[in-house]
C-alpha cells in the first residue's frame, strides 16, 4: 500500500511539474515562465503568468495547511482578471505544494521563509530588468509579507503591500478562532466565482482526503517541527512597516477574525494604508468577492506603481 502512494506522488509530481516542462502540465497551467528557485537545499517552483509588459508584477504569497500551493489561486477568476492587467509570481515555500528538495525539519523558520522570499525577489528583478514589485498575501502569505516588511531594509524592493486575512499574533489569533460562532470560517459561499475545472481535483470528497494529507506530511509533520509559530507575534514591530500597505478582511473570516484586521491595520508605521472589509467574504475574498476584490486590488496598484 505504501509502494503504491509513493508510486502516485511521483507520477503526479511529474505530470503537473514535471521538470518544467509545460507539455507535462494542465492546461490551467500552460503559458508564462517556469523555473526553479533553489536555496538552502530547497527547491521551488515559479511561475510568471500575466501581464509582464505591464512592468508590474506583483509575488503571491500563499497560504498553508491543505491546497497550500501558490499556483492554485490562479484559477480563481479574481487573478485571472489581474493577470490581464499585471504579471503574477506564483512560487512554492519550502515544505509545501510541489516544492522539492532534501529540506530539513530545522529549516523551517520564519527567518528562513523570509530569505526565501527575498531570493525570489533578487531572481524576479536580475530576470526581468527590475520591476515594479508589489507584494500579496493571504493568510499564512499575510504572516510571511509582514515578516519580510517589519525588516526595514527589506522596503526598498516593493512598491506597496498588500494584506489579505493574513494573521500577525499566534496566540492571540488562535483564541479568537475559538470563539468563532460563523457557519464557514474558510467561505461565506463556498459555490460562488471559482473555475472548477482544476481545483474540484483538490476540493472533491474523493481526492480532497488523499491530498490533504499528503500536503500535511509537509505542514505538520514538517512546518511545525522547525519553529514554534504560536510563540511568533510581531505586534511589538508592526511599525516598522512603512511601505504603502492595504489590509483586506473578510466580516465573516473565522480561520483570522476581523478584530486581527483592526489591530494590524492600526500597528502599521505607513502614512499610506488603507483597510476594507469585505462584508460578503470569510477567510477567501477572491473567490467571495471577486469583483470587489479586483477593484480594490487594481485601485492600490495604479496608486503606488
Amino acid at each position: 500500500m505504501k509502494q503504491n502512494i509513493v508510486i502516485l506522488i511521483v507520477l503526479f509530481t511529474m505530470l503537473f511539474f514535471g521538470a518544467c516542462d509545460t507539455q507535462f502540465l494542465h492546461d490551467e497551467f500552460k503559458g508564462g515562465d517556469w523555473f526553479y528557485l533553489e536555496n538552502a537545499e530547497a527547491v521551488m517552483p515559479v511561475w510568471v503568468q500575466g501581464n509582464k509588459a505591464s512592468d508590474v508584477f506583483v509575488i503571491w504569497l500563499h497560504g498553508g495547511g491543505a491546497g497550500g500551493s501558490g499556483m492554485m489561486m490562479s484559477l480563481a477568476s479574481a487573478f485571472k482578471e489581474l493577470q490581464e492587467k499585471y504579471a503574477f509570481v506564483y512560487y512554492d515555500q519550502r515544505s509545501m505544494g510541489q516544492a522539492q528538495g532534501n529540506i530539513k525539519p530545522e529549516s523551517l523558520t520564519v527567518e528562513q521563509y523570509v530569505e526565501d522570499l527575498r531570493k525570489i525577489i533578487y531572481l524576479i528583478n536580475f530576470k526581468y530588468n527590475n520591476p515594479t514589485i508589489f507584494l500579496m498575501g493571504g493568510s499564512w502569505g499575510g504572516f510571511l509579507g509582514s515578516a519580510f516588511l517589519v525588516e526595514p531594509e527589506n522596503h526598498q524592493y516593493i512598491s506597496g503591500w498588500i494584506n489579505a486575512c493574513g494573521p500577525y499574533d499566534w496566540e492571540t489569533n488562535n483564541a479568537l478562532r475559538q470563539e468563532w460562532e460563523g457557519e464557514n470560517p474558510y467561505s461565506y459561499d463556498p459555490s460562488k466565482d471559482l473555475d472548477i475545472s482544476l481545483w474540484t481535483m483538490f476540493t472533491s470528497p474523493i481526492t480532497f482526503p488523499f491530498f490533504y494529507q499528503l500536503n500535511n506530511l509537509n505542514w505538520q509533520n514538517n512546518f511545525y517541527w522547525g519553529e514554534n509559530f504560536d510563540a511568533v507575534n510581531l505586534t511589538n514591530e508592526l511599525y516598522k512597516i512603512t511601505v504603502p500597505s492595504m489590509v483586506l478582511w473578510g466580516r465573516h473570516d473565522g480561520v483570522t477574525p476581523v478584530p486581527q484586521a483592526y489591530s494590524y491595520y492600526d500597528g502599521l508605521g505607513s502614512s499610506n494604508k488603507y483597510l476594507h472589509i469585505f462584508e460578503y467574504s470569510a477567510h477567501n475574498i477572491p473567490t467571495d468577492e471577486p469583483e470587489l476584490f479586483v477593484e480594490r486590488v487594481t485601485e492600490f496598484i495604479e496608486k503606488y506603481r
